[in-house]
Parts: C-alpha cells; sequence; structure tokens
C-alpha cells in the first residue's frame, strides 16, 4: 500500500520526538488547545483586521467543511472570495449541533420565542444527498458511510419523490414485530465489511427525517426551521 510506505519512511528518518508528533498529526490526537473557533478568529483578524468577518468564514466553512481551503481562499484571495462558497450535492454540510442547558427553564430562558421540539432518538444521525438515482449518506463526522445501509439507498431511491435534496435524518434499529426502536449499539453490527447483506436482514433499521437543507437547487438554510419543515413534509 503506497500510503504505508510513504509513513513508513517518514517514520524512519524521524528522530524518536519527530515520530511521536507524526504519529499524532496522523491519528488526529495532537491536542494542542486550538479549536476550529479559534482558528477562524485568527483567520479573520489576520487577514482581514476585522474579527466581525469571522461569521463570512465560518458560513464557508458550514457549507464547505474544509476550514484548510477556506483558509488558503482568505489568505490568498481575500475575504470577498469565500462568499463564492455554495452548498454542493456530495460535499457534506457541517451538522448543526445542541448545546447543553440544565433544565426545561433555561431553554425557555435561551429561546423565549417559539422553537419546536422532538424526541431524541438513540441512533446515528445521517445526512442524506440525493440527486436522482445517486444517493450518498454521509455520518455527524462527515464520513461516507452508504455502504453500511443498501436498504436505506434503496427506500430513498424508490419513495423519495423529489430530484435534488440533502435531508438531515436519525436511522434508528427497530424491532420490526413490535415497531419498538432498539439501542444504538444494535446498528454496530452493520459496520462490517463481510456478510453486510446477513447484518440488513437481521438489524433492520428506520430512518426519522428531521430536516432539508437543499432543495431542487436551492439552499435552504437561510429558511425558518417552519419553512424548511413545511417543504420537508410536502
Amino acid at each position: 500500500d503506497l500510503k504505508m510506505k510513504y509513513i513508513s519512511s517518514l517514520l524512519n528518518d524521524a528522530t524518536p520526538l519527530e515520530a511521536k508528533f507524526l504519529l499524532k498529526i496522523l491519528l488526529g490526537t495532537l491536542r494542542l488547545g486550538i479549536a476550529e473557533n479559534t482558528v477562524m478568529d485568527a483567520l479573520a483578524i489576520a487577514f482581514t483586521g476585522k474579527k466581525e468577518n469571522r461569521v463570512q468564514i465560518e458560513n464557508a466553512y458550514n457549507v464547505s467543511s474544509d476550514l484548510g481551503k477556506v483558509s488558503l481562499i482568505v489568505a490568498t484571495d481575500g475575504i470577498d472570495e469565500i462568499k463564492k462558497f455554495k452548498i454542493s450535492l456530495f460535499s457534506p454540510i457541517r451538522p448543526m449541533l445542541a448545546d447543553r442547558v440544565q433544565s426545561e427553564k433555561d431553554v425557555i430562558k435561551k429561546m423565549p420565542e417559539q422553537f419546536v421540539a422532538e424526541y431524541k432518538l438513540d441512533g446515528e444521525r445521517v445526512q442524506i444527498h440525493k440527486q436522482s438515482d445517486k444517493i450518498i449518506l454521509f455520518s455527524r463526522r462527515l464520513e461516507n458511510i452508504t455502504q453500511y445501509y443498501p436498504d436505506i439507498v434503496e427506500n430513498i431511491g424508490k419513495s423519495l419523490n423529489v430530484n435534488e435534496g440533502i435531508f438531515e435524518a436519525e436511522i434508528v434499529p427497530i424491532n420490526e414485530n413490535t415497531g419498538e426502536f432498539l439501542p444504538f449499539q444494535e446498528l454496530m453490527h452493520r459496520r462490517r465489511k463481510y456478510k453486510l447483506e446477513q447484518a440488513v436482514l437481521q438489524y433492520p433499521i428506520t430512518v426519522n427525517f428531521f430536516d432539508i437543507l437543499y432543495y431542487d437547487k436551492k439552499d435552504c438554510l437561510d429558511l425558518e426551521y417552519s419553512e424548511r419543515r413545511k417543504i420537508l413534509e410536502r
């Protein structure tokens, strides 16, 4: 394997300290204490002189999921160029994550206007990209997990009457006889390289859609949730 040869060569030529940090970089465990938010603030200040421009940088990062590419554009072409970043089918969008609060009262304090509450399902979050007959599934970590869910691909192809779309959903294991949701751990049986067909039959799932981000060439990210929900429920 070519990657293994390159890594072996790097480690052979490295000092023990260099090898330590090479492995941390490769494993994603460098832990410098620098979060993505810090990087975006630094980019805004370094290349635009205004921390407020971080909003534009974050918007570009959200739709591209590639902070390295966004950083390069800001550094070489300027802040105005990142306005060209748009949603692209089969390029995952960073998922919106919830903030934890201590109680229901805290929720109302943070969201005094109208809001929607849904059940927290014990499943795997998935972002579904569809264009005609092509369907790709991305995990919360933006990994392509399509191969593990051939039944989802088949059913969406048959039942989802939309040409182009990006949907957010939760995959939940289910007891087909009772309709009862099963623990998340049951999904781990799907993450196998061998006998996947057998796992599909043994561990059935259901897909619970909760949001739509793109619909027939229209970016839905800036729409109110109520509007997105109407589109989703059509």
